[in-house]
């Protein structure tokens, strides 16, 4: 019994482990329908007071250079995040995400292979950010911002694990 009280709380939207669509999480955020075609990465909701943050860890080859992000989960408590490009510490968008005036809800998919479906990782608190840059296609600087994601909880073991596999000779 306790540990379907600790894992299914009543007063939590998502369930850390669980897999949920971006259609899936919009709703459960009481976000605007439209903006589910449309969410790709992030999107701040100034209405809801907060910020779902969808990330591909093992990007295809086929993607642009633009967003070629180096998303990274470092432990089990952090996620190395980049906004998307073209934006600044002055963005109004990432300076919510910054100053954590939203709560930042984490979902994680390994590579484009998993379907739609991504792995709720939980909240977490944005620091350390920094003003970078990234490359486009044609080798043009871009701004960008990055920074660290912490958990609120953990991640499982077990989840954190599927996402680094130990490699084995």
């Amino acid at each position: 019994q306790q540990l379907v009280d600790h894992r299914y709380s009543p007063n939590r939207l998502f369930t850390p482990g669980w897999q949920y669509s971006r259609k899936e999480a919009t709703r459960i955020l009481t976000m605007p329908r439209k903006w589910t075609s449309t969410l790709y990465g992030y999107k701040v909701d100034r209405e809801t007071g907060t910020c779902p943050i969808f990330v591909t860890l093992h990007k295809g080859d086929d993607i642009t250079a633009s967003t070629a992000y180096e998303d990274t989960l470092l432990d089990q408590n952090t996620l190395l995040w980049y906004t998307r490009s073209r934006r600044t510490l002055l963005s109004e968008e990432v300076r919510r995400i910054v100053n954590n005036e939203v709560d930042l809800h984490v979902f994680v998919k390994k590579d484009d292979a998993e379907g739609s479906d991504f792995y709720y990782l939980g909240q977490a608190t944005s620091s350390e950010a920094e003003q970078t840059t990234i490359l486009d296609d044609r080798g043009k600087s871009l701004p960008i911002v990055r920074m660290l994601l912490r958990f609120d909880q953990p991640i499982e073991s077990a989840l954190f694990d599927y996402f680094h596999p130990v490699v084995t000779h």
